[in-house]
């Protein structure tokens, strides 16, 4: 009777996981098996429909151990330079990632101004941090103070927040006009400070240059600049425009000297 038992057990162990309760209780009233074999299927049925459950949980928590990344906690970059961060970041397996950049003229070019996650966040291997960078505002330009007034330069001076230091030299130019300065114009200014020349109005003789094989247009304008109004003859035949046209003589000649004057004119013959 036992053996027959144990072999109702096996064969009926897998039926039973398919069968519904009453099915089986239908087999014991129709003496197929025991009361107790009955008992041991039905322990065994909860248990094979709990198994998978077991067996899902017991995989995900061992993938979860397998595979789970350790996290690490993210350092504090705000304050310090770019070069100094990429060691220690390489180390961690971390990445950087340039979010902005912002202008801070207090600051040096490179300097972290803030991060993201920020300082003891979690973070994990291979992610990125963004983070924005200072740099220093584009240097202004030098205007150009050229045959303007002392008043004016002040004036723009004051309106771009440059400093100014102011030389009176006798010159040619006009009293109280400035006629060379440092930097240049449009070259770049250091320390928002320029330097400028002024005219106090002294006359000095000049040797007239040599205009023979100029355009006329550039003579005119250099001359005009001097406040001097040249006269012009032409070979062939008078023209009112300075464009196309080549000096090929000039009264007084290129090397005289000549001292210019607001009171008294200069005349200038050129010949094209």
């Amino acid at each position: 009777m036992i053996k027959t038992e144990s072999g109702l057990l096996f064969a009926l162990a897998s039926l039973y996981l398919t069968l519904p309760l009453p099915l089986s209780r239908l087999a014991i009233n129709a003496g197929f098996c025991s009361s107790r074999v009955f008992m041991i299927l039905k322990n065994l049925h909860y248990f094979f429909w709990a198994l998978p459950f077991v067996c899902f949980m017991a995989s995900y928590f061992f993938m979860y151990q397998l595979f789970s990344i350790n996290t690490l906690q993210t350092p504090g970059l705000v304050g310090k330079q770019l070069h100094e961060i990429i060691t220690p970041i390489s180390d961690k397996d971390l990445n950087i990632r340039l979010l902005a950049t912002k202008e801070e003229p207090d600051l040096p070019t490179g300097t972290i101004l803030s991060q993201k996650p920020t300082a003891g966040q979690p973070i994990k291997p291979n992610q990125s941090i963004y983070i924005v960078l200072s740099e220093q505002p584009p240097l202004p330009q030098a205007p150009s103070f050229i045959q303007k007034k002392q008043s004016s330069i002040e004036q723009l001076c004051k309106k771009n927040n440059i400093r100014t230091k102011n030389y009176t030299i006798s010159n040619n130019y006009p009293t109280n006009q400035c006629f060379a300065q440092h930097p240049a114009p449009n070259e770049t200014i250091k320390d928002h400070h320029m330097i400028t020349y002024i005219s106090n109005g002294g006359k000095k003789p000049l040797l007239l240059p040599d205009f023979k094989g100029q355009p006329l247009e550039l003579v005119v304008e250099f001359l005009e600049n001097h406040a001097i109004k040249p006269t012009v003859t032409y070979t062939h035949r008078k023209h009112n425009q300075t464009k196309g046209y080549t000096v090929i003589d000039q009264r007084p000649l290129a090397g005289s000297l000549i001292t210019l004057d607001d009171k008294k004119n200069i005349h200038i013959q050129l010949k094209v």
